[in-house]
């Protein structure tokens, strides 16, 4: 016969131990075997974990994309319209493809390039090309 060991055994209920007929053996038994149960402590509570405190202090970096009202503020254009200008002429880069996002590092990028602080970078033909096809519909050309 195959026992459960007796911490995985169902706990008789007391009215169990009684017999129907008054049967001592029966009922000597259930109290033998409620007193073999070992005590199952009750559950309490865990208790809350302490906080950690960081190792570290957080660090709060800029983000690298920006939205258009940001990218304007960060070239340094007082208005959406002037920003908006200096993309059509070609001036500073346009959103990130298929966002709204501009990069901050490709703003500094272009504002290095007009500022003359990166004299050594080649233009590529095309951007040379898009640059100029840009100030020529800026002027009102088509």
């Amino acid at each position: 016969m195959n026992r459960l060991p007796l911490t995985d055994q169902p706990e008789l209920p007391t009215s169990a131990c009684r017999s129907r007929n008054g049967n001592a053996v029966a009922a000597s038994l259930c109290e033998l075997a409620a007193q073999a149960t070992p005590h199952r402590p009750t559950a309490q509570p865990a208790a809350a974990a302490p906080e950690r405190q960081p190792t570290t202090p957080a660090v709060v970096l800029p983000p690298r994309g920006l939205t258009r009202d940001q990218a304007a503020a960060y070239a340094g254009c007082r208005s959406l319209s002037t920003f908006s200008d200096w993309i059509r002429r070609g001036l500073l880069p346009g959103p990130i493809p298929t966002t709204r996002i501009w990069d901050r590092r490709a703003i500094d990028a272009a504002l290095d390039r007009l500022s003359g602080l990166q004299a050594n970078l080649v233009v590529s033909p095309l951007e040379e090309w898009k640059a100029r096809r840009r100030a020529h519909g800026a002027q009102g050309n088509p």
